[in-house]
């Protein structure tokens, strides 16, 4: 799985946003050591791109609320902790 971290306070908590190579998205929050599923593995079609093309992420987030989309499609919108930090990154597993 691969994806975007975001609102991350060093190692201790962070928001994520992830695909699965076989058409799956996940959301979930890094909080005192312990992830926990904010939208667990879900199928989504807007994934599944031949071999040799990408994927694009985005998260608009405003406060608590989160949208997430998937190649500008978008997905779901949801309520998500705050760490107000700005700090993002690369997520891969």
């Amino acid at each position: 799985s691969y994806g975007i971290a975001w609102d991350a306070k060093g190692y201790e908590h962070a928001n994520f946003f992830y695909v699965s190579s076989n058409g799956y998205f996940k959301m979930a929050a890094y909080r005192k050591e312990k992830f926990q599923d904010i939208i667990p593995w879900t199928a989504s079609r807007n994934l599944v791109k031949p071999l040799g093309e990408y994927n694009i992420l985005r998260i608009q987030q405003s406060g608590k609320t989160a949208k997430l989309f998937i190649n500008g499609v978008y997905i779901k919108t949801v309520k998500v902790p705050v760490i107000s930090n700005t700090t993002f990154g690369i997520y891969v597993n």
